[in-house]
């Protein structure tokens, strides 16, 4: 039984913990995300994956031997194109589900502060919203 405790309490530490996103203040979060995609296509056209398979000892698993090279160049893209890499926490699951349901208005430009947290939509995409009000946090 401790055992299945433990692994709940692994399962559920990823929605605590801050996560890492790609940011510019100021930047519109549809021009952000096309700096994404151009990058991660430009990663994947000059770093194409290079499978191997082979023997583990428990059966046969596959690598992606290009996967590192291809991150460390899309991170450096990325960077060239003035973006910066963030830790920014979840936000309280109050204040997303407020955001998520339109109760509160979705920002159309990344601002960053001390305060800032992370939302992941409906969409799978990814927003950053920075209160205004401590009221709205809560």
């Amino acid at each position: 039984m401790k055992k299945l405790a433990a692994f709940a309490v692994f399962l559920l530490l990823p929605g605590c913990l801050s996560s890492n996103h790609w940011v510019k203040d100021g930047m519109t979060f549809a021009a952000r995300d096309q700096i994404m995609f151009d990058c991660e296509v430009k990663g994947a056209q000059s770093v194409p994956p290079n499978v191997q398979i082979g023997w583990n000892g428990y059966g046969y698993a596959s690598e992606d031997t290009n996967a590192s090279l291809r991150q460390r160049y899309v991170r450096q893209c990325l960077s060239q194109r003035g973006l910066r890499s963030m830790d920014i926490p979840p936000c309280p699951a109050k204040l997303a589900g407020m955001v998520r349901r339109g109760e509160l208005q979705r920002p159309k430009r990344i601002r960053v502060a001390s305060n800032s947290c992370s939302i992941l939509m409906p969409d799978q995409t990814w927003l950053i919203y920075t209160p205004t009000t401590i009221a709205q946090a809560n």
